[in-house]
């Protein structure tokens, strides 16, 4: 457990988006009166990181709902078999997992110019011969052709969205990153150019026939319920820990969830799959152009976002 962390508030809404989920109106509702005081106290709370636990290998979505209260909610298929798991590991947290990630580190440095199927087909045969690990999320509710998971049923949706919202997602990563130099930019201008160009042959596109190809890879999925509540985006810095979603929950007694990312985690995953530095650092802000698409598209961009780092 972490003795101490640094929080800091980047904004207090990244100021685009399109999406359903709002922070106003959660703050709104019933009971909510003093939402934006228990937010920041929970986040300033050592305990809202957790480590990874040990037999976690794989990363799961930042969703910020919680997992299925039955039985069979975490599964895995092994050897054409599923599997059932009785408990839920702490894994890290990236935006539609890895597969996801891994995908829009293909479009973003360019390696793909297929269709987006085949795009995150690629991607999921990637991470397996590189030996990395991976997982993702359904929903108890979700009706085909969607999975439940917004990262990725809406991937042609995050695509154009950072089209539409190039300026806003250029200027959020550079502050993130501390960066202002023409080389960040011109690499985000060539990653924004790939982007568009997959958004003009997206092809036949599933949500749920991705995630089928992922729970066929073998990997650990686990089915979320519940209606989004999420009030906030932590991003996570600190490495081999990720944030205690149960936790945060639990002390906003259920009424708000938070979204999560574990940078870190998209830091190890483009280090995996890029040896190049050049292009291994394209391939991290595709992750994070993507990471911002997905942020627009499932909210109204109205949510705090801290930075959580020891």
């Amino acid at each position: 457990m972490v003795s101490t962390i640094s929080v800091t508030k980047v904004t207090d809404g990244l100021g685009f988006g399109d999406g359903a989920v709002s922070y106003e109106e959660q703050a709104s509702l019933a009971g909510n009166e003093d939402l934006r005081a228990r937010m920041d106290s929970v986040v300033h709370n050592v305990n809202i990181l957790v480590p990874i636990d040990l037999e976690a290998h794989d990363d799961g979505c930042g969703d910020g709902r919680a997992v299925a209260p039955r039985t069979g909610a975490i599964s895995s298929k092994i050897n054409g078999e599923v599997r059932v798991f009785s408990h839920s590991l702490n894994r890290a947290k990236v935006f539609g997992g890895g597969a996801t990630m891994a995908t829009a580190m293909r479009i973003g440095t360019g390696v793909s110019e297929v269709s987006l199927a085949q795009a995150f087909s690629e991607a999921i045969a990637e991470l397996q011969h590189a030996g990395i690990d991976f997982g993702a999320h359904t929903h108890a509710d979700a009706e085909l052709p969607n999975s439940g998971c917004g990262a990725i049923d809406e991937a042609p949706a995050v695509l154009r969205a950072a089209g539409v919202y190039r300026a806003q997602i250029t200027a959020v990563i550079l502050r993130l990153l501390g960066q202002s130099d023409d080389d960040a930019t011109a690499s985000l201008d060539i990653i924004f150019s790939h982007f568009a160009a997959m958004t003009e042959h997206i092809g036949a596109y599933q949500g749920a026939a991705t995630v089928q190809a992922i729970i066929d890879a073998g990997k650990v999925i686990k089915e979320l319920a519940g209606l989004h509540k999420e009030v906030c985006i932590l991003l996570n810095m600190v490495p081999d820990y990720t944030v205690d979603q149960v936790f945060f929950r639990d002390q906003m007694s259920g009424r708000a969830q938070a979204f999560a990312v574990d940078v870190w985690r998209l830091q190890v995953l483009a280090q995996a799959l890029y040896k190049d530095e050049p292009t291994r650092q394209t391939a991290l802000l595709s992750e994070l152009v993507y990471t911002l698409g997905t942020a627009a598209v499932l909210t109204k961009g109205d949510l705090p976002v801290y930075i959580l780092s020891e």
